[in-house]
């Protein structure tokens, strides 16, 4: 509660999530990315709200990826074989 009456010269994160790089300004809003827990770090200066997100992994994002070109393989199989019967 209350305001604030300056403006941040720097933002550290410390404790648990140390392993934050520098975290970056840009009008306000600060951002920072911590790999080895992948979480990424977005603390909006006007609001004094810090939200903290999850990064997705390369493998789960490779998962998806290969299950939609799966999906749309059998999807053009299925419309291959409904066009050979009607011919």
């Amino acid at each position: 509660n209350g305001t604030q009456s300056n403006s941040f010269t720097g933002i550290t994160i410390g404790g648990t999530y140390a392993s934050v790089g520098a975290l970056t300004n840009s009008l306000g809003i600060w951002t920072g990315d911590d790999i080895a827990n992948n979480l990424r770090f977005v603390f909006t200066q006007s609001s004094g709200d810090l939200v903290v997100t999850a990064i997705p992994e390369p493998s789960a994002s490779a998962a998806f990826a290969g299950v939609g070109m799966v999906g749309f393989a059998l999807y053009r199989r299925r419309r291959q074989q409904k066009a050979a019967v009607a011919a």
